[in-house]
């Protein structure tokens, strides 16, 4: 349910509150959103959330038709018929957006080359870091890796046969089948990483955690993807042509150029929450400790002390 808030913006807006400001309104979404859905396993398994369900129900604001309409499977990992791995939103592209957009004004052949220039970089770079890494996965991996052991560690494992297995950690009992590579709570399915129970299972049988990784995690696979070197365009004069080449002027389009610098900014989605700013100072919300005029009351020390 990564990005759930976002969805769920909207149905947020009607609720009653007792200050009908939006940053109340924001700051009480985000702070019920919150504490519903931050558990690590609601976003793949099924119980969590229908658990995570019946909260957002519980407000009178006509939230269930609103997440009803969007579909389930735009805001539930464990419902969506693709594979998006701990992945929901569009934040990944929307990053890569904003890194040229300083360099938007240029001519396009001096974008293109600011482009290829910071593709450069990049493939040496990691070509450098995942040359020094002497583990089977990549470093970000091999952490959530050595996460999930440690939390196998108090797990007991029960087999039912040679593949399944009946895991027990707490309150919690899922079972394990580590012949089709599933778990009941669908972690290992969505994100190909072994999870805890999966983990605890393989223990058990003496199989290596690495062998049930997706290929897409090893640092091989990361070495592969970054192979190639990206080198420099070169002079117009030394391009090679093939020889049905046929030489076009090539003009810029038919528009009527608006009034104004060009946006630069992205553009929010449909009920998407502007960001909130709480200061560091007084505690509240709107604007930072630089700008923050409002009075701090300090306790009388020796009052506390009486």
């Amino acid at each position: 349910m990564i990005g759930t808030n976002l969805a769920i913006w909207e149905s947020y807006e009607s609720y009653h509150s007792k200050d009908d400001t939006f940053t109340w309104e924001s700051v009480e979404m985000n702070n019920e959103l919150f504490d519903i859905l931050e558990q690590r396993d609601a976003p793949t398994k099924d119980c969590k959330g229908k658990e995570a369900w019946r909260h957002l129900l519980a407000f009178p604001n006509g939230s269930e038709k609103y997440l009803n309409d969007i579909g389930i499977a735009r805001w539930s990992r464990v419902h969506c018929p693709g594979r998006r791995y701990n992945m929901m939103t569009t934040n990944i592209a929307e990053s890569m957006n904003s890194i040229p957009k300083e360099h938007r004004d240029l001519p396009i052949a001096s974008f293109l080359e600011h482009v290829r220039a910071l593709l450069q970089r990049w493939f040496w770079e990691h070509r450098e870091e995942g040359i020094k890494v002497t583990s089977t996965l990549t470093k970000w991996a091999e952490l959530i890796i050595q996460k999930k052991q440690e939390g196998a560690l108090t797990m007991k494992v029960n087999p039912i046969d040679c593949y399944q297995f009946h895991v027990k950690d707490l309150d919690k009992e899922e079972v394990v089948n580590l012949q089709t590579k599933e778990c009941i709570c669908k972690e290992f399915q969505d994100e190909q990483l072994p999870c805890s129970h999966v983990i605890a299972a393989a223990r058990d049988r003496n199989i290596n955690v690495y062998s049930l990784c997706a290929n897409y995690y090893t640092n091989e696979c990361l070495l592969a993807a970054y192979a190639e070197a990206v080198y420099l365009v070169g002079n117009q004069s030394d391009w090679k042509t093939s020889e049905d080449y046929v030489h076009m002027t090539v003009l810029p389009p038919k528009v009527v150029k608006r009034v104004g610098r060009p946006k630069k900014k992205r553009i929010p989605s449909v009920g998407e929450a502007p960001k909130l700013h709480k200061c560091g100072r007084c505690k509240q919300i709107g604007h930072n400790r630089l700008t923050c005029t409002n009075p701090i009351s300090y306790t009388d020390k020796s009052s506390i002390q009486d």
